[in-house]
């Protein structure tokens, strides 16, 4: 790659990637539109610091990629604080814990019906 790169162009040519990830990522198409905006803005900022970095060790999509993982990662953090499991999802163990944030930001319903079932299983166990 050439010193003189035109980072803006290269950057917003990822632009349905960047819009994916934050759908993925969000669910909510309005939410995920904010959160895309904010990383082409996070980008953006000094000059384009972050994707002036890249330093060919990778394709550029894929070093763009782990750019929007952590600024979308950044967003929701900011948006909706540091998304900590309950008790009732760390008795589920390595896959409930890893997997609870997810449906956390997602504003997933399932957690309420995951919670009752688990409770409930919980209270009869120690019944037992």
């Amino acid at each position: 790659m050439n010193c003189v790169t035109d980072w803006k162009t290269q950057t917003l040519a990822h632009w349905e990637q960047i819009n994916r990830m934050a759908v993925r990522r969000f669910g909510d198409t309005v939410l995920a539109e904010e959160a895309a905006l904010s990383v082409m803005e996070r980008l953006e900022e000094d000059n384009w610091k972050r994707v002036r970095a890249y330093c060919g060790k990778a394709t550029f999509s894929t070093y763009l990629q782990v750019l929007t993982g952590r600024i979308l990662e950044d967003f929701a953090r900011s948006r909706f604080g540091r998304v900590r499991p309950p008790s009732w999802v760390k008795v589920l163990g390595g896959c409930g814990v890893s997997c609870f944030p997810h449906f956390a930001w997602s504003g997933c319903r399932c957690l309420k019906r995951l919670k009752l079932f688990f409770s409930d299983r919980m209270f009869h166990q120690k019944r037992k």
